[in-house]
């Protein structure tokens, strides 16, 4: 089934949705859906072209707009990755890769590339190597004095707030996901931060909602139990 999920009821164990059709347009008709166990798997928002935007279900919408920031990369003379995750890492690096002439640059707050996943030493050797010998520019321990709010397709120079000035003709925002946690919260906030049935009401008699993300510290490794 596809469509989008609107609300959750914990009282008569329903969903509510909004049903796509084959043209890939929201249906303004809410329909439910009963259910016996409900497993929350709502995933995370990213910025575009990244991750697809989340009210668009076009795939040629999807195509249309990777190919655009493409087009802008290929143009491009000096490249800026905000965020040093993985994501960021991995972007800087297969454009470097491609267009080797381009000035590739990544800028993170922290003070180490792909911060606070307890990886190990080999790891970080090997990732900082790998850039290094692409030659990509990599500044930490610095953030932008302007928060962006997306992706930006235009010639700019930025700051950090150390003062570091960085042009670019393109900025490609990989700063990290968002959990898409709307339905949880209104079902309960308190699923936010705990598992349900143990450390908060079992609410719907079988909910089960399950929320990992590091970044934000409400990780909890606990065994679900009825």
């Amino acid at each position: 089934m596809r469509g989008v999920a609107m609300q959750i009821s914990a009282d008569t164990n329903e969903v509510s949705y909004h049903a796509i059709g084959s043209d890939d347009k929201e249906s303004e008709t809410t329909e439910k859906l009963k259910f016996d166990y409900l497993v929350l798997a709502t995933g995370s928002t990213y910025s575009v072209p990244i991750k697809p935007d989340s009210r668009d279900y076009a795939r040629s919408a999807t195509e249309a707009k990777l190919q655009e920031v493409r087009d802008h990369i290929k143009k491009a003379e000096k490249v800026l990755v905000v965020g040093g995750g993985a994501v960021g890492c991995e972007v800087a690096a297969e454009i470097k890769a491609k267009y080797p002439s381009k000035l590739v640059t990544i800028v993170d707050a922290n003070k180490q590339l792909i911060s606070g996943n307890n990886l190990r030493d080999k790891f970080y050797a090997y990732l900082n190597a790998s850039l290094e010998k692409l030659d990509v520019r990599v500044i930490l321990g610095e953030r932008l004095t302007e928060r962006l709010s997306g992706n930006g397709l235009e010639k700019r120079t930025l700051r950090t707030d150390k003062g570091t000035a960085i042009e670019s003709d393109i900025q490609l925002l990989c700063g990290g996901f968002s959990p898409v946690a709307t339905l949880v919260q209104e079902v309960h906030a308190s699923l936010m931060a705990v598992w349900a049935g143990e450390e908060a009401p079992f609410l719907a008699g079988e909910l089960a909602a399950v929320l990992r993300k590091k970044q934000t510290g409400f990780t909890k490794e606990r065994r679900l139990k009825r």
